[in-house]
């Protein structure tokens, strides 16, 4: 029989649904993909320290299936070829086979060559897969560089889940049109009771009451209809996320520094330069990022370094911070104080790379250089005693840009730059603080240590020669 139907009351064991049916119940509702608002989005990240990925948490909708991962899930990429490269795939996975029903996180190893493409994913009945990431594993490689992932969850091949459910709640409309046919049968009633159910002018009478109510119940069901398609617009657009942003996508950095919404950007800078010269930050918020050669670039900030120094910086500005680690990077060659900020070896060289690889991504024309304060003295206590204006091109990120107040560093005489605050994207979703790796700071906490921001996003003293990584702010206009 082609109709089907459910669900019903089972009698005796007589109804019987499986997952199927119960998946199908969606069909047409929401379609395949991440939930865009639910964890990290299965965002995969590089370990940075061997041949292994990590994959966020997230919820996901696959094959009539839901599946959510809880925490950060650890993949091994295989051993990398010797003299060529490959393209290994990230995906979830969903069996509904007997003999499996399960979801995984799975690799799918592609294969070496002078021009490595992606693998496809296998057409099996039952399987369906989301691709969550495109690992590119490098000749001869030993660790997974974060300059290598290049994440595909928002685009076009793994989309968000769409197409939330529009409701509209007809209730007091629906009494109306009760009250209206309990008067109009209570009427018929009183004239039939009164004629004696004969008389020829009262039938009349009737025929023409019936007439104007039905007239009258048509003309209220017409514009139940019509306020019913205005209410289901109104409520489409109050359940379209992107209504919200277009009202916030207001021409004031102050606003922006509101709103977080995390969406990608695409791999091109060039069509939003126009909108971050003029100070709108049109179609930008905070959170949203470019990807870049598999590393995604996050806004943390508009106009962070507006209206300071000496002189005054005045451009127009978005900031942005990679989602992970460029490279490792000692913070000085010695377990020694250094007398200044640019004397460390991080602060002296170390930065070098960042910087040029900042150009190479965003155009060396649209990298700024903003104005902050370098220490340029430190007392016995590691405490700042004097600093000084200096334009940068790239910087470590401090206590106070990460968590709006110092924790291990000392700056009770002069705070530097410090006192311009946390940058924004890190109040209003601190998840962003940590990607599971550590990172330096440009802070020190004693003669011999540096600080560095741990796995979990704390802050901690580490010796000035320890290899830790590399993740830079960036000033583009």
């Amino acid at each position: 029989m082609p109709l089907v139907s459910g669900f019903y009351d089972a009698v005796n064991g007589d109804r019987v649904y499986d997952a199927e049916q119960f998946g199908s119940l969606f069909d047409g509702i929401i379609s395949d993909g991440i939930f865009a608002n639910n964890g990290d989005r299965f965002v995969v990240r590089a370990s940075t320290t061997g041949m292994q990925v990590y994959v966020g948490s997230g919820k996901a909708w696959l094959n009539r299936r839901w599946v959510e991962n809880t925490g950060d899930e650890t993949l091994t990429i295989q051993p990398a070829h010797a003299s060529l490269d490959r393209i290994d795939l990230v995906v979830l996975k969903v069996d509904t086979n007997k003999a499996v029903r399960d979801a995984r996180l799975e690799v799918i190893k592609g294969t070496a060559a002078g021009a490595p493409v992606a693998p496809l994913t296998p057409n099996t009945p039952g399987v369906k897969y989301l691709v969550l990431a495109q690992i590119r594993v490098a000749k001869n490689a030993r660790v997974i560089s974060p300059e290598f992932v290049s994440n595909r969850v928002g685009t076009g091949q793994t989309p968000y889940v769409a197409g939330p459910a529009h409701t509209i709640d007809l209730a007091a409309l629906q009494s109306k049109l009760q009250g209206e046919f309990n008067a109009w049968f209570e009427s018929v009633r009183q004239a039939l009771t009164e004629a004696g159910g004969n008389t020829a002018t009262e039938v009349a009478n009737l025929k023409a009451s019936d007439t104007s109510q039905n007239q009258k119940i048509k003309t209220l069901e017409s514009k139940v209809d019509y306020n019913s398609g205005q209410v289901s617009v109104i409520n489409g657009k109050f359940t379209n996320s992107a209504v919200w942003y277009e009202m916030g996508d207001t021409s004031n950095g102050g606003t922006k520094n509101a709103i977080y919404r995390g969406h990608p950007l695409g791999s091109n800078i060039n069509p939003y330069l126009a909108a971050i010269r003029a100070g709108t930050f049109k179609g930008m918020y905070l959170g949203d990022y470019w990807t870049l050669n598999g590393v995604n670039w996050r806004i943390v900030a508009f106009n962070y370094f507006y209206g300071i120094g000496s002189p005054t910086f005045n451009r127009y500005h978005v900031v942005v911070v990679p989602d992970n680690s460029l490279y490792q990077q000692r913070f000085n060659d010695t377990n020694t104080m250094a007398a200044t900020f640019t004397s460390f070896e991080i602060g002296r060289t170390g930065l070098n790379r960042a910087i040029s690889t900042a150009k190479s991504l965003f155009g060396d024309g649209n990298v700024v250089q903003p104005p902050t304060r370098f220490p340029t003295a430190y007392n016995a206590a590691t405490q700042i005693t004097q600093s000084t204006w200096l334009a940068h091109s790239a910087g470590l990120m401090t206590e106070d840009m990460l968590f709006g107040r110092p924790v291990f560093s000392r700056h009770d005489y002069q705070r530097g730059d410090l006192c311009i605050g946390q940058f924004p994207l890190f109040r209003v979703a601190p998840s962003f603080i940590s990607f599971g790796a550590n990172y330096w700071t440009r802070d020190v906490s004693s003669s011999t240590t540096g600080i560095y921001i741990g796995a979990d996003s704390t802050p901690v003293s580490q010796n000035f020669t320890a290899e830790v990584g590399v993740r830079p702010y960036v000033a583009i206009g």
